[in-house]
């Protein structure tokens, strides 16, 4: 229900705004992006979900988010990017699910794929760092 989830966004804004109350915040700009990615303009979307992270960047959902909305719209270098940042800022959420949908990413493509050889090499250098 996009109206919804409109008015949820404005709500969560409206009553985080006054005592800046960031996950609030993070949240509002998150429910606009993702009625943006349904009404068509996943980049826009995308752009959106950005700027939540940038609100509260240890919010491993939103960046889960993110990365969906990335894969979605074509941006696999871009969802590979942010699953590799949540891994880093937390290896363990959700028993690794950062880790598990990075490996489902790479398995989607070719083993020679440059996206999946950089990305395999920054995730090793982060497990075994």
């Amino acid at each position: 229900d996009l109206d919804g989830a409109k008015e949820m966004g404005q709500r969560l804004r409206s009553g985080s705004s006054g005592i800046q109350h960031k996950l609030g915040l993070a949240w509002g700009q998150t429910c606009d992006a993702l009625v943006t990615w349904m009404e068509g303009d996943p980049e826009k979307g995308a752009e959106m979900m950005e700027r939540a992270i940038a609100i509260d960047p240890d919010q491993a959902m939103l960046r889960t988010q993110l990365a969906v909305g990335k894969i979605a719209s074509g941006d696999t270098a871009g969802a590979i990017d942010q699953l590799l940042e949540l891994f880093r800022r937390d290896r363990e959420w959700k028993d690794g699910a950062a880790k598990t949908q990075l490996f489902t990413i790479f398995d989607s493509l070719k083993p020679n794929d440059p996206l999946v050889q950089s990305g395999r090499r920054r995730l090793s250098s982060m497990i075994f760092a």
